[in-house]
């Protein structure tokens, strides 16, 4: 089974020691990582987590073009899935809400595209994380697309 923990400030600490418990009890289990700090990247990696299985979102970077639309197809689909506007995830972002709209949605884009492709490629079935940052939310939001579940604080 291939599972997902979403790296969250301090929760981190925790979230990694459960994925270390899991592998020891759990013979076929691939347990990989959603991070958008550098700080909680280098964590999981001096803590025995290989590189490859954590998926850095770094703010700064941006999506190509050709991908843009594929992201916006994704989010059309959860929204219909989901039966609300993906519009309430750049707005409850304590970050991105006070973003201009067009770099906003530029980020929502990015992440669209770079969870969605982990999730799909890794076949992730279960993901694990708090939903109040924007990726965090975003994922919980895209899970249904892939078939994969989302088991957050708030839900």
């Amino acid at each position: 089974m291939n599972i997902c923990f979403i790296a969250c400030f301090y929760k981190t600490v925790l979230f990694q020691r459960i994925a270390k418990e899991l592998e020891k009890r759990i013979e076929d289990i691939t347990i990989s990582w959603i991070s958008t700090s550098p700080k909680w990247t280098n964590y999981l990696t001096n803590n025995g987590v290989r590189r490859e299985l954590i998926t850095q979102i770094a703010p700064r970077d941006e999506i190509q073009s050709q991908d843009k639309e594929t992201a916006r197809e994704i989010l059309a689909k959860a929204e219909k899935l989901n039966g609300k506007s993906a519009n309430f995830i750049t707005q409850s972002d304590r970050i991105v809400s006070h973003w201009a709209q067009d770099r906003a949605e530029e980020y929502l884009l990015y992440c669209t595209h770079i969870i969605n492709e982990k999730i799909k490629g890794e076949r992730i079935k279960i993901i694990f994380g708090e939903t109040t940052a924007l990726h965090e939310t975003l994922t919980a939001f895209i899970c249904k697309i892939q078939g994969a579940n989302s088991r957050s604080r708030t839900q």
